[in-house]
Protein backbone atom coordinates (compact mmCIF):
# COMPACT_ATOMS: atom_id res chain seq x y z
CA UNK A 1 0.00 0.00 0.00
CA UNK A 2 1.18 3.29 -0.75
CA UNK A 3 1.22 6.44 1.28
CA UNK A 4 -1.49 9.25 0.34
CA UNK A 5 0.51 12.18 -1.44
CA UNK A 6 -1.81 14.46 0.28
CA UNK A 7 -1.26 13.18 3.83
CA UNK A 8 2.39 13.29 3.12
CA UNK A 9 2.55 17.03 2.76
CA UNK A 10 1.19 17.87 6.18
CA UNK A 11 2.75 18.72 8.74
CA UNK A 12 1.96 17.71 12.44
CA UNK A 13 2.95 20.70 14.63
CA UNK A 14 5.47 19.88 18.21
CA UNK A 15 4.30 20.72 20.95
CA UNK A 16 5.53 19.35 24.47
CA UNK A 17 3.83 16.52 25.71
CA UNK A 18 1.32 17.69 28.47
CA UNK A 19 2.91 15.88 31.55
CA UNK A 20 5.95 17.84 30.09
CA UNK A 21 4.70 21.27 30.02
CA UNK A 22 5.19 23.41 33.12
CA UNK A 23 2.01 25.15 32.80
CA UNK A 24 0.15 22.37 32.73
CA UNK A 25 1.23 20.93 35.85
CA UNK A 26 -0.56 21.87 38.48
CA UNK A 27 -3.84 21.29 36.80
CA UNK A 28 -2.43 17.63 36.18
CA UNK A 29 -1.25 17.31 39.85
CA UNK A 30 -4.62 18.90 41.10
CA UNK A 31 -6.47 16.02 38.51
CA UNK A 32 -4.37 13.07 40.08
CA UNK A 33 -5.53 13.85 43.65
CA UNK A 34 -9.17 14.04 42.69
CA UNK A 35 -8.42 10.80 41.03
CA UNK A 36 -7.13 9.49 43.85
CA UNK A 37 -10.01 11.01 46.29
CA UNK A 38 -12.59 9.19 43.97
CA UNK A 39 -11.06 6.12 44.61
CA UNK A 40 -11.88 6.47 48.28
CA UNK A 41 -15.13 5.32 49.66
CA UNK A 42 -17.30 8.32 50.66
CA UNK A 43 -17.95 8.38 54.32
CA UNK A 44 -21.62 9.44 54.81
CA UNK A 45 -24.03 9.82 58.12
CA UNK A 46 -27.28 8.60 58.90
CA UNK A 47 -28.89 11.15 60.98
CA UNK A 48 -32.10 9.20 63.19
CA UNK A 49 -35.17 11.74 64.28
CA UNK A 50 -37.12 11.51 67.20
CA UNK A 51 -40.77 10.49 66.85
CA UNK A 52 -43.99 10.04 69.36
CA UNK A 53 -44.99 6.93 67.50
CA UNK A 54 -42.64 4.41 68.50
CA UNK A 55 -41.50 2.86 72.18
CA UNK A 56 -38.17 3.61 73.59
CA UNK A 57 -37.33 0.22 73.51
CA UNK A 58 -38.76 -0.54 69.85
CA UNK A 59 -36.37 1.87 68.78
CA UNK A 60 -33.64 0.60 70.37
CA UNK A 61 -33.86 -2.89 68.77
CA UNK A 62 -34.11 -1.23 65.91
CA UNK A 63 -31.08 0.54 65.67
CA UNK A 64 -29.55 -2.21 67.21
CA UNK A 65 -30.55 -4.57 64.27
CA UNK A 66 -30.00 -1.65 61.54
CA UNK A 67 -26.44 -0.87 62.80
CA UNK A 68 -25.44 -4.18 63.78
CA UNK A 69 -24.07 -2.53 66.88
CA UNK A 70 -24.27 -3.46 71.00
CA UNK A 71 -27.46 -3.39 72.75
CA UNK A 72 -25.78 -0.53 75.06
CA UNK A 73 -24.71 1.38 72.02
CA UNK A 74 -28.02 1.46 70.67
CA UNK A 75 -29.47 2.47 73.90
CA UNK A 76 -27.07 5.54 74.00
CA UNK A 77 -27.97 6.44 70.09
CA UNK A 78 -31.69 6.12 71.22
CA UNK A 79 -31.55 8.17 74.30
CA UNK A 80 -29.66 11.08 72.13
CA UNK A 81 -32.26 10.68 69.90
CA UNK A 82 -35.40 11.44 72.23
CA UNK A 83 -33.27 14.07 74.62
CA UNK A 84 -31.74 16.22 71.91
CA UNK A 85 -34.54 15.65 68.77
CA UNK A 86 -31.64 13.67 66.80
CA UNK A 87 -28.42 11.78 66.32
CA UNK A 88 -25.91 10.19 64.33
CA UNK A 89 -27.41 6.47 64.14
CA UNK A 90 -24.49 5.62 61.85
CA UNK A 91 -20.97 6.51 59.93
CA UNK A 92 -19.97 4.32 57.18
CA UNK A 93 -19.48 4.07 53.00
CA UNK A 94 -23.09 5.39 51.07
CA UNK A 95 -24.06 1.72 50.65
CA UNK A 96 -24.03 0.95 53.86
CA UNK A 97 -25.75 4.03 55.59
CA UNK A 98 -28.39 3.43 52.56
CA UNK A 99 -29.01 0.01 54.18
CA UNK A 100 -29.64 1.12 57.42
CA UNK A 101 -31.89 3.82 56.24
CA UNK A 102 -33.52 1.19 54.22
CA UNK A 103 -34.02 -0.60 57.69
CA UNK A 104 -35.00 2.78 59.51
CA UNK A 105 -37.44 3.15 56.79
CA UNK A 106 -39.50 -0.36 57.05
CA UNK A 107 -39.61 0.43 60.52
CA UNK A 108 -41.59 4.21 59.06
CA UNK A 109 -38.22 5.85 61.73
CA UNK A 110 -37.46 9.25 60.29
CA UNK A 111 -33.79 9.33 59.26
CA UNK A 112 -31.95 11.50 56.75
CA UNK A 113 -28.62 10.52 55.02
CA UNK A 114 -26.06 13.28 55.54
Amino acid sequence: MTPDPCLASLTVPTRRAPATDPELAPLIRQIEEIATRLDEPVVMRVILFDDDVHFFDDVIRIVELATRCPRAKAEAITRRVHEEGEAVAYIGTHQDCCRVGAIFERAALRWQLA
